[in-house]
């Protein structure tokens, strides 16, 4: 086993895969009651995964999970917690993966060990621009946790992906879904109505990106001359008055919906009225 182990070491190094999945296999097959079984079982798990087999790395580091369940000590539990964060990485790799690690993680741990396994396989597709298994994963995070504090968060990273890839109606979209989730005679401000943090969190993640997007409007109707534009910036600029008209930034709001209202949309009355404010 010694000298099988350290030939598949040799060849994992030097990217000789089919040499080292061949020594790997030699020690499981042959070696059963190995003190290195378990680590050769890891290893072959690496070797699929950089032959890009996710399937057979996933089944293997879920092999290696059910092996070291079955042993105690510090070691074996970092041991385990290892081939779980490397499932996350493989998960990352596959269709769909989060519902497969979804459905994995919770058989094998309790409920909030697994969740924190699906967050960090929630950023792991964020930082690998996997930007719709992102979203579609944040969304699920949405709709268990309904109430809780992470939701501002959760909603800020669906919204920087829209703005990442510059898709605007649906950040147009999923920025009226905020407005409405967090708006004050709400659930979730009702429950968190306590929580000044939580409230802060969400009230700034709403005005931040109505103004975002009454700014984008009001500069392309600038550049492309489009009344439709101007048309959209000025409705953003009343929701945010509506909602912010107390903000810091309120006064340079009624400015630029004034500009719109009088030169554009010719409503000298409401143009007067937003000058006032200023």
């Amino acid at each position: 086993a010694e000298a099988h182990l350290a030939m598949a070491e040799y060849y994992f190094e030097t990217n000789s895969l089919y040499y080292a999945k061949t020594n790997y296999e030699k020690i499981i097959n042959n070696f059963p009651k190995s003190s290195m079984f378990n680590y050769a079982l890891y290893k072959l798990g690496w070797v699929y995964f950089n032959l890009h087999e996710f399937d057979a790395a996933i089944q293997t580091f879920q092999k290696v999970v059910a092996a070291v369940a079955k042993v105690q000590g510090k070691g074996v539990v970092e041991f385990k917690n290892q081939a779980l964060n490397d499932l996350v990485v493989t998960y990352a790799e596959i269709d769909d993966g989060w519902v497969h690690a979804r459905d994995y993680f919770l058989k094998v741990l309790p409920e909030e060990q697994a969740y924190k396994k699906l967050r960090a396989l929630g950023d792991l597709y964020v930082g690998q621009d996997k930007d719709l298994y992102a979203i579609a994963l944040f969304r699920h995070f949405i709709e268990r946790e309904k109430s809780s504090t992470n939701i501002p968060e959760y909603f800020k990273i669906i919204l920087g992906l829209y703005k990442k890839t510059n898709d605007v109606p649906k950040l147009d979209e999923v920025t009226l879904e905020t407005l409405e989730y967090f708006k004050p005679t709400g659930t979730w401000y009702t429950v968190n109505a306590k929580n000044e943090d939580a409230i802060e969190a969400a009230n700034a993640l709403c005005e931040e990106h109505v103004l975002y997007l009454a700014n984008l409007y009001h500069r392309e109707a600038q550049r492309l001359n489009k009344p439709d534009l101007y048309k959209k910036a000025s409705d953003k600029y009343a929701l945010y008055l509506t909602r912010f008209k107390d903000s810091k930034n309120a006064y340079i709001v009624n400015f630029y919906y004034a500009e719109i209202l009088y030169d554009q949309l010719k409503d000298f009355p409401g143009a007067a009225v937003q000058y006032k404010a200023v």
